[in-house]
């Protein structure tokens, strides 16, 4: 795109710049000094001008493209476009509508280029986290770019991961927006996911794509391993699987100081609550997710709420919980779901005062707990797993209480079969 006046030395027709690797005498003479021409004063220049007139405003965003080469070199003028790519990777020649910066026009070696130009919603999520984005018109250019190493960065699903897995919030970035972040964050798992098998989905860690049912976002971990004759122990000791787990956890797998630990926080708000590269988020469907929502709905993932139907097997896949802090919810967890459930105060407790106006836990509250109950396979187990440890049974005097085979006998007369 440009014109090159020099003192070179021409072919024998005067109509071509002498050139050639496999001379001598004379001749290589003469094609050193052309190449001299070349790469110590036009290609410096031509990297000059570039500079020039962006920094003059000569171009704008729409046309300074054209002052790049736009198709394949040869001979000499590969040498000079050789130069030129080489030349520019650390200076600002390309503009980016959404660089965080305050100036559009960035290097090619801090840019990324599109995977794939179509993909708006890709930009659109990338433009909001104001990523310096490079969308070339122009295909050739793109792929001398590459193909001199001049940019290196390209939004592949690697390279999302990398940058995802270490981004912090950002004002007015794309998963922080209200509206559309859980629809931005689906997108991204599926894109992110989709070159890995599943024995790499450990690749993902620190990515904040796990949409939760509070409508806020949780970030993907690895778990620590603990020992599972330990957890069995710790479990026929009376407490329950994912309060076991935990103790394991922040005890580094010390079996006596998990005990101990369980002994002392056992009704604590730690005991309840979701630690992130500790706990694993629970996915619930919606009998068990109607337990969960008014308390502890950052702790667990409404699958009915997904709406990718490849996310949904995604998440309830065993591959997925062996990799991942992501565990699909199973009956003998009824306890640890009670306990996240239920106000703080009712922890440790054979009754509570209770009141049927009471926002949570209300009657509704209680008849789905119920009605989860009897629906697990082992409605015995399940029951005798939560009835004496927590207050679960709602009555007319203004309490809940706990039931045990001390408990007066309730009679089902009078109640309405519809419940």
């Amino acid at each position: 795109p440009i014109h090159v006046n020099g003192y070179f030395e021409l072919s024998s027709n005067r109509r071509d710049v002498w050139w050639g690797d496999d001379m001598a005498g004379d001749g290589k003479a003469r094609a050193d000094w052309n190449r001299s021409i070349i790469e110590d004063i036009a290609g410096p220049s031509y990297i000059r001008l570039i500079e020039a007139a962006i920094r003059t405003k000569l171009v704008k965003p729409e046309t300074y493209e054209f002052l790049f080469p736009q198709r394949s070199l040869s001979g000499p003028w590969r040498l000079l476009g050789d130069h030129l790519f080489s030349g520019v990777r650390d200076i600002p020649v390309l503009y980016s509508a959404c660089a965080v910066s305050g100036n559009n026009w960035v290097a090619p070696s801090k840019s990324i280029l599109m995977h794939d130009d179509n993909d708006k919603l890709l930009v659109e999520i990338l433009s909001m986290d104001r990523l310096p984005l490079v969308l070339l018109t122009s295909s050739e250019l793109k792929s001398s770019l590459l193909k001199h190493q001049t940019c290196t960065n390209i939004s592949t699903p690697d390279l999302l991961r990398r940058y995802y897995s270490r981004r912090k919030n950002i004002t007015n970035g794309a998963l922080e927006n209200a509206e559309n972040k859980l629809k931005y964050a689906e997108y991204l798992l599926i894109y992110c996911k989709s070159d890995l098998s599943p024995m790499q989905y450990s690749s993902l860690s620190g990515c904040q794509f796990v949409p939760l049912a509070s409508g806020e976002l949780g970030s993907f971990s690895v778990l620590p391993k603990f020992n599972q004759s330990s957890l069995k122990q710790l479990q026929s000791m009376g407490f329950s699987r994912l309060l076991c787990i935990h103790a394991l956890r922040v005890s580094k797998d010390n079996f006596d100081a998990a005990t101990e630990w369980l002994l002392t926080n056992r009704y604590s708000d730690e005991a309840s609550t979701v630690q992130h590269g500790i706990d694993p988020y629970l996915v619930c469907n919606k009998e068990s997710a109607s337990l969960l929502r008014k308390n502890a709905a950052h702790t667990f993932i409404d699958i009915d709420m997904v709406n990718d139907p490849g996310l949904r097997k995604f998440f309830i896949s065993g591959t997925v919980s062996s990799a991942l802090n992501i565990l699909t919810l199973q009956a003998e967890m009824l306890p640890d779901i009670v306990a996240r459930a239920i106000p703080r105060s009712w922890r440790g407790k054979e009754s509570a005062p209770w009141d049927t106006n009471t926002e949570h836990p209300n009657l509704s509250w209680f008849t789905d707990l119920w009605r989860y109950i009897c629906s697990c396979g082992d409605v015995r187990g399940s029951l005798q797993a939560v009835a004496e440890q927590f207050c679960i049974v709602p009555t007319e005097q203004g309490v809940v209480c706990t039931l045990s085979p001390s408990n007066s006998v309730l009679s089902s007369r009078g109640l309405d079969s519809k419940k």
